[in-house]
């Protein structure tokens, strides 16, 4: 790599840089390469962002699935116990969905993300086992 220097002298120093061919032709290669690694990152980042906003979404809809399927088994159980004339039978059924309710939370709990806080499932309900009938 050699560069030429000129310097001109007229009232003021004016100085020119003036790269050989091989030099220039280094100059332009590595400028495309770059062009190239910023096209390259730019893919990337597209790409990868595209991939974390629907795994974003993605969880955020099974948290929601999971909450509502939890909320609905809760006051199911709840509406069967409020509401029956054979309440024996009709308790053994509530306590059924108690216990999978139980079983989700437990299956949650112990198949955790890495790095989320670990939530224990709740304990059986008042009058049930936390046994599957």
């Amino acid at each position: 790599m050699s560069f030429t220097i000129v310097i001109e002298h007229a009232g003021t120093i004016r100085v020119v840089l003036e790269p050989d061919a091989q030099t220039l032709a280094e100059l332009k290669g590595l400028r495309s390469d770059v062009a190239s690694l910023r096209t390259q990152i730019l893919t990337n980042q597209g790409a990868t962002m595209t991939a974390f906003e629907r795994l974003t979404q993605e969880v955020t809809e099974t948290r929601g699935i999971i909450a509502s399927s939890n909320a609905l088994l809760a006051g199911l159980s709840a509406y069967i116990r409020a509401n029956v004339s054979d309440q024996a039978a009709l308790n053994a059924l509530a306590d059924s969905l108690d216990t999978g309710q139980a079983e989700a939370a437990a299956a949650i709990a112990a198949n955790p993300i890495p790095g989320e806080v670990v939530v224990e499932p709740p304990p059986p309900p008042e009058g049930g086992t936390g046994e599957p009938e």
